[in-house]
Order: structure tokens, then sequence, then C-alpha cells
């Protein structure tokens, strides 16, 4: 057992685009379990940085919870006059929320990362890191992006 289990994991996706989740966080998180892919979502918080939400809790948080339904359900049946517009961060807004899912064993737990989060600007990568955030929340960062940003918190 490694002596500091909660320690950001690097890994490449496989062919099928999945990443392993470490043992660690299947003991903290509680919901991973069972024999049926679990679905989850992916939150942008920044360029190539996730956090990784329930259904449950992307249904019950105020901003993404429109934003799950819209995904989910469409959008609502009275559409806004053609001439009304959402300002871009507004807009874009249901970019930032990506559904997947992460299945269970054989062998391990593993989170698929979708193409949306492998391709989405500014790089492509097959390279992601997990990380458990000083919150307790569960983040996946792209690898090269995280390095950046870890460097830049040391100037």
């Amino acid at each position: 057992m490694s002596s500091a289990p909660f320690a950001p994991v690097h890994s490449q996706t496989e062919a099928s685009h999945r990443i392993p989740v470490p043992d660690a966080f299947v003991s903290r998180f509680g919901w991973l379990e069972g024999k049926q892919p679990i679905r989850v979502w992916l939150w942008l918080l920044s360029d190539g940085h996730y956090r990784v939400l329930t259904d449950e809790q992307a249904q019950s948080d105020l901003v993404i919870a429109p934003i799950r339904a819209l995904i989910v359900d469409g959008p609502s049946e009275k559409p806004t006059p053609a001439s009304e517009a959402q300002d871009d961060e507004e807009a874009a807004m249901p970019a930032m929320l990506i559904q997947t899912n992460v299945t269970p064993p054989p062998p391990v737990w593993r989170i698929v990362i979708p193409k949306a989060a492998r391709e989405f600007p500014p790089l492509k990568t097959k390279r992601f890191s997990t990380v458990l955030t000083m919150h307790g929340h569960w983040e996946i960062w792209h690898t090269d992006i995280l390095w950046r940003v870890a460097s830049r918190s040391r100037e």
C-alpha cells in the first residue's frame, strides 16, 4: 500500500479512453460501488481542469443543475426571441459540463475521459492526473496543465 494514498496519480488513457480511479478514491467516495457503470459529470473549472461530480451533485448545485437539465432533457419548449442573446460566458456554460461514466472492475474502477475533455483546447492529450483537492473534491487535470499551474504557484 502506498504511503501517500491521496497523492496525485498520473495516467495515460487506454484505447477505450479510460483512466484508473485510485484505490484510495474508491474507499473515500462510497458511491463507487456495484457492478454497473455510474453516470458522472466533468465540470470544467479552467483549461484542462475538471471536477468530477456525481449525478446527485450535478442535480443539486444551483449553477450546474439547469445545465444538466438542458443536456439531459433538452431546451425549454418556450425559446426566447431570436433577437435576445446571452452573454458569451452564459452561452458557453453547456460546454462546461460533460457527461461520462465510471466503469466498475474488473480489473479496477475506471473513469471514461470523453472526447470533449480529451480534445478541449488548449491541447489534445492522453495524459491525465487524478487529484484530491484540499476541500475533498475529486478532480482530473490534463497532466501538462497541472504541472504548469503547480510550477507557477512556486514562483
